[in-house]
């Protein structure tokens, strides 16, 4: 729904690509937030290996996944300087160049849009630079990691404990889900009931 038309139901498009809570987790330069991503790039290599990636090739992909979510944390805004920008979709094609939005929106399967909240335009237009200017292998890697890290409580449970032994444990410092709970609480989700 349009925040400043409530007659009317829009598209809202969120720039993202960080796998870490926010923008400061790859740009603060504390002893914290170096440990954490420390342990995010360890994190990174190990599930890299769990969908296959040699050991030896891991840490190095997952450093070079690093890297790349530290461009695009770089473009992101802070999170105090979110805002409502309605843009066309012409006006995002020409600003956010890199990127083929009407493809994207077919993959979705979004309909077309005329009309658009952009949250972040800034972080928008940079990723969009960011795809032509780093390495596609480095966009594969760091699409594959993404990919197993969304899905990993419906994957094997080594890959799910590895998930939520960083995102649960070193990020939230949440006890871990008994798996058999955790497939409960699914679909308590899924059917509102169980």
């Amino acid at each position: 729904q349009d925040a400043k038309d409530p007659e009317k139901y829009i598209l809202h498009v969120v720039a993202s690509g960080l796998g870490l809570p926010d923008r400061d987790y790859y740009l603060q330069d504390t002893p914290e937030f170096g440990q954490i991503r420390e342990q995010y790039v360890a994190h990174l290599a190990k599930m890299l290996v769990h969908t296959g990636v040699p050991e030896a090739q891991a840490a190095k992909k997952a450093k070079g996944i690093l890297a790349l979510e530290t461009k695009i944390a770089k473009v992101h805004l802070p999170m105090v300087d979110k805002t409502y920008n309605k843009y066309t979709l012409a006006q995002l094609k020409k600003e956010a160049k890199g990127l083929d939005w009407d493809a994207f929106f077919q993959a979705a399967q979004i309909p077309a849009q005329q009309e658009l909240i952009i949250s972040e335009p800034s972080a928008l237009v940079g990723i969009a630079k960011l795809t032509s200017s780093e390495p596609l292998a480095t966009w594969k890697d760091y699409l594959r990691v993404h990919l197993v890290k969304g899905m990993a409580s419906y994957l094997p449970a080594a890959i799910d404990a590895e998930e939520f032994a960083f995102s649960g444990t070193v990020l939230s410092g949440q006890p871990l889900v008994h798996r058999g709970d955790d497939v409960l609480h699914q679909l308590v989700r899924r059917d509102g009931q169980a």
